[in-house]
């Protein structure tokens, strides 16, 4: 701190540096710019305080400008606010659709997994007749078509449900409550 006020002293006087030594004005002044850098450096390690840490006014405002969702719903007519639930229920019965369609097949795959490893005595029999390769093809195959029915199954009760459920929401203005589970199962039992 001494030199910088120091080098402060001479710079704020002006008269003490010959005017015709520039390089030597700016040599002093640039190491004094980095000794204030220092200093605050220096300062920031002692409290511990990185830039992270240190909210930016702007970006605080910048978040708190943000509309919510439900402020931009609120900005939106009939039209766009029919459009943006269609959006929504085709979204989430689709999502739905899919996810069920997998864990449907994972579930379908496990049950059918003994059929797969065990032998009937018919099968036996042709096991003789035919190939190794033939009889694997055949039980993979059987195995599949088990497994593709239950993701079939398991995708058409999930995204009816889902789909049911987000529905009945958008139908009633948005309100989130048991309600709509309760139209929204009732409607998946008329479906299925």
């Amino acid at each position: 701190q001494i030199c910088t006020r120091r080098t402060n002293h001479h710079h704020h006087y002006g008269n003490v540096w010959n005017n015709n030594d520039t390089t030597s004005h700016n040599a002093r002044k640039t190491s004094t710019t980095k000794q204030k850098w220092n200093l605050y450096a220096a300062a920031a390690r002692t409290k511990k305080a990185t830039i992270e840490e240190v909210p930016s006014p702007k970006i605080a405002q910048e978040k708190n400008n943000e509309p919510s969702l439900a402020e931009m719903r609120e900005q939106l007519g009939p039209i766009g606010r029919a459009i943006a639930g269609a959006v929504e229920v085709g979204v989430v019965t689709g999502g739905s659709y899919l996810s069920g369609g997998i864990l449907g097949y994972l579930l379908g795959g496990v049950m059918g997994t003994p059929t797969l490893l065990k032998s009937s005595s018919a099968a036996a029999s042709e096991t003789i007749k035919n190939s190794l390769g033939e009889e694997v093809k055949g039980r993979l195959g059987t195995w599949h078509f088990k497994a593709a029915t239950q993701a079939k199954s398991w995708a058409q009760l999930s995204a009816a449900f889902s789909g049911f459920h987000a529905l009945t929401r958008n139908l009633r203005g948005g309100k989130e409550d048991k309600w709509n589970s309760v139209f929204g199962s009732a409607a998946t039992g008329a479906y299925l």
